[in-house]
């Protein structure tokens, strides 16, 4: 385990710089429905300002370079000449995969439970599993609708995490909108597996409630391994996946 070299008070990401790729994979017959496939390589500054073993604050900067990735089916509507903006419309999302890159990856998410009172999602593989925009028509590519929830509601996340790191990770979900109104909430440690090879698996789960904003948002969970923040020597390492939803 880690000692703690600092204990931090504050600290954000600073992102210099995102390359973002974009990519056919596939157009099923019939030309109508095509994958897209986006990568972007996100890179920038952890700034951490803390305080050290001797008591002064400090700022701590620590370099990083994280991947994103992301699938969304086009559907074709029109042929249009024009207006060829409207010939291609988006009917699923995958969701959003991201983390550092090696060889600094000591963490990652490998299933989310998304759990409502009418509906639990849960998901293993962020690019296999779409969620459906129902304004687009019902087109099935075997997985669920974008959750569609009401301001107010209830709802629990549950994400299992295996992670190389002694200590306990850092979970946090980020949702809501506008500059009042994003949330970043501590998920609590609900168990902990030491899988004998120098990983750990540990599931976390926080309680929320909706906001009252309507229209299309995207949630994420957020984990870091502790040493991130806490040690002032130990490199960024972090993962994430995010959720699009619905509030009505």
């Amino acid at each position: 385990k880690i000692d703690a070299n600092i204990t931090p008070l504050r600290w954000g990401r600073f992102v210099r710089q995102v390359v973002r790729t974009v990519t056919r994979d596939s157009v099923l017959p019939g030309d109508s429905i095509a994958v897209v496939h986006i990568n972007k390589v996100i890179t920038g500054t952890l700034r951490i300002r803390g305080i050290n073993v001797n008591g002064d604050t400090v700022l701590i900067e620590k370099p990083f370079t994280d991947n994103a990735d992301r699938n969304i089916i086009f559907k074709r509507f029109a042929r249009e000449t024009k207006r060829f903006w409207v010939n291609w419309l988006p009917i699923a999302t995958s969701l959003v995969d991201g983390g550092t890159i090696a060889p600094n990856n000591h963490i990652n998410i490998t299933q989310l439970e998304l759990i409502t009172r009418n509906d639990t999602i849960t998901v293993t593989d962020p690019l296999s599993f779409y969620l459906r925009y129902p304004w687009r028509g019902r087109f099935n590519h075997g997985n669920k609708d974008v959750p569609e929830l009401a301001g107010g509601a209830n709802m629990i996340i549950k994400a299992t995490i295996v992670s190389s790191s002694a200590d306990t990770d850092l979970v946090a979900l980020r949702f809501g909108v506008g500059t009042f109104q994003k949330r970043r909430m501590r998920m609590q440690l609900v168990s902990e597996v030491n899988n004998g090879n120098g990983t750990f698996t540990r599931v976390f789960q926080a309680p929320f409630v909706m906001h009252f904003h309507r229209g299309f948002f995207h949630a994420a969970v957020d984990a870091v391994t502790k040493a991130t923040l806490f040690d002032d020597q130990a490199p960024y390492s972090v993962s994430w996946w995010g959720i699009p939803y619905r509030v009505f």
